[in-house]
């Protein structure tokens, strides 16, 4: 087991344990458009060049790209998908040849949507979730960001957020979607 498949199995088991996964039914659709959405925040992040809001000693471009990499790891422990670390992949190709972060970001949400569109097809799904990590993991290596530190310091922090609790989720207003 790759140590990225154990930072997905224990970032799943954390988001189980915050009541994120409670509803058994769970859209699987609305989980993957999330995680679009971390990435546009990461864009928004590397755009402004600002410090992130929840953790000030880092930029905000460094926190979503974290916080996209969280939200994808812990799709990957719920299905308990295996990383591969693909290299061949048009996907990859694609990004590879973005040379601004827009193009970059817009390559990743690309490839966020591919991966939402094989959710039900098993091999697939992993294999497009093992690009979207090695894309993220590429984009962070690019741009130096410290994402791991950033992995970790963020899901310590969504520990303690009083808007992660399952009773602040369900009231009106809350992270429900």
């Amino acid at each position: 087991m790759s140590i990225i498949d154990k930072y997905s199995l224990a970032i799943h088991d954390v988001n189980v344990e915050l009541g994120w996964w409670d509803d058994k039914n769970r859209c699987l659709e609305t989980v993957v458009q999330m995680i679009i959405t971390e990435i546009a925040e990461a864009t928004e992040g590397a755009r402004k060049n600002i410090k992130d809001d929840h953790l000030p000693d880092r930029k905000m471009f460094e926190v979503e790209m974290a916080d996209t990499m969280i939200r994808l790891l812990d799709l990957g422990g719920k299905f308990v998908w295996s990383h591969t670390y693909e290299t061949d992949s048009l996907a990859l190709d694609k990004l590879r040849q973005c040379t601004e972060v827009g193009a970059r970001m817009f390559a990743l949400s690309a490839m966020a949507v591919d991966l939402g569109r094989s959710l039900d097809c098993g091999k697939r799904a992993s294999r497009k979730y093992s690009i979207l990590v090695n894309a993220i993991l590429e984009i962070a290596s690019v741009h130096k960001l410290d994402l791991w530190g950033a992995v970790r310091d963020k899901v310590a922090y969504n520990k303690t957020r009083a808007d992660h609790k399952r009773s602040a989720r369900k009231a009106t207003g809350g992270k429900r979607f």
